[in-house]
C-alpha cells in the first residue's frame, strides 16, 4: 500500500522554491486518485506555487529511457518524457538564471 505523506513544515527554512513542478503516472493516479489534488492543495496552502500533471499513458519511470519493461509493455515513453523534461528545464532555467 502506497501513503500519500503531506505533512511537515513547507517553510522557506525547507526550500527557498516558490515554483514546483510534478509529473504523475498514470498508474500512479490510479492507485491514489486524490493525490495530485493534495498536493495542488497543500502547495496552495503554504502559498507556493506548482504544476501537479498527470501522465494520462505513462507508467511510473516513463522519463528513464533504460528502464526494463513491464511485462511486454515499453515503460520508457519518449513524447511524455520530452514534455516532461522540457518543464523540469524550463523551470530550473527560471530558477537558476
Amino acid at each position: 500500500r502506497r501513503h500519500t505523506r503531506l505533512q511537515g513544515d513547507w517553510s522557506s527554512d525547507v526550500c527557498s522554491s516558490d515554483l514546483f513542478y510534478i509529473g504523475v503516472a498514470a498508474d500512479d493516479h490510479a492507485a491514489e486518485p486524490h493525490a495530485a489534488g493534495a498536493l495542488r492543495d497543500a502547495f496552495a496552502a503554504s502559498g507556493r506555487s506548482a504544476e501537479v500533471e498527470v501522465y494520462a499513458q505513462a507508467l511510473h519511470g516513463w522519463c528513464v529511457p533504460d528502464m526494463p519493461k513491464r511485462g511486454e509493455q515499453p515503460v520508457y515513453d519518449e513524447p511524455d518524457a520530452e514534455h516532461a523534461w522540457a518543464k523540469l528545464l524550463a523551470l530550473y532555467a527560471g530558477a537558476l538564471g
